[in-house]
């Protein structure tokens, strides 16, 4: 059964350039950076924004895929590589997932997760190597030197993006933590889960959000044992 799990959640992690979900995402969820918030960003923020998405699926690429396992290497490294090569292209954009006003209550995360990444990152496997590896576009003096905003959107970028993949674990009928993650939003809001975040000691040698994670951790017990 466990090896049944870890493939199966393996194939959705792949699946960020393959997956097609039964049923549409429920219109509830909180997204943080829907087309309103995403248009007001200046060009800066919308580049940090998309570096929160890059780094944060890096870290869950990471996360769940066993590091002893080749094929499940050449997945985080086809993610590295794809990043590396194309993160300055004009194709990341959410606003062809918007068009039309299709999705315009889903976050820019959700559309780079669901329809940009499948597009751009095709074919990349192929050639991926199976070292080890950690996609790190920022480090901790680019988070220090950002105002509160700036620190707000990377952190809108991360929780959108782990959004998208609970919400993608739930759609296959697997345990997910979607549910707690909209209790935290709608309790706390950004402002309250960036406080935890910010009283968090960063571990400066990691990706930011190796640090992220457990500010927005400390968030949710905070909210979830009041």
């Amino acid at each position: 059964m466990k090896n049944m799990i870890r493939t199966v959640t393996i194939s959705l992690l792949i699946g960020c350039f393959s997956f097609v979900a039964h049923g549409e995402a429920k219109n509830e969820f909180p997204w943080l950076m829907t087309s309103y918030k995403h248009a007001h960003l200046t060009p800066e923020q919308r580049q940090i924004y998309l570096n929160a998405y890059f780094e944060t699926m890096g870290f869950i690429l990471y996360s769940y895929l066993p590091r002893k396992d080749s094929k499940a290497m050449k997945q985080l490294n086809a993610w590295i590589d794809c990043v590396m090569e194309t993160r300055g292209s004009e194709k990341w954009s959410p606003d062809l997932g918007w068009i039309f006003g299709k999705n315009l209550d889903k976050s820019a995360a959700y559309i780079f997760y669901n329809e940009v990444s499948p597009l751009i990152c095709e074919g990349y496997t192929e050639k991926a190597g199976t070292q080890v590896r950690t996609l790190k576009l920022y480090n901790y003096d680019d988070w220090g030197k950002w105002s509160v905003k700036d620190k707000a959107v990377y952190l809108s970028g991360y929780v959108d993006t782990v959004a998208s993949f609970q919400m993608r674990l739930r759609d296959a009928g697997m345990k997910n933590d979607l549910r707690d993650l909209q209790i935290v939003i709608e309790a706390t809001g950004i402002d309250g889960i960036l406080s935890d975040v910010m009283n968090m000691k960063f571990e400066r040698q990691y990706p930011l959000p190796w640090s992220i994670s457990r500010g927005l951790g400390a968030a949710r017990k905070r909210v979830l044992s009041e």
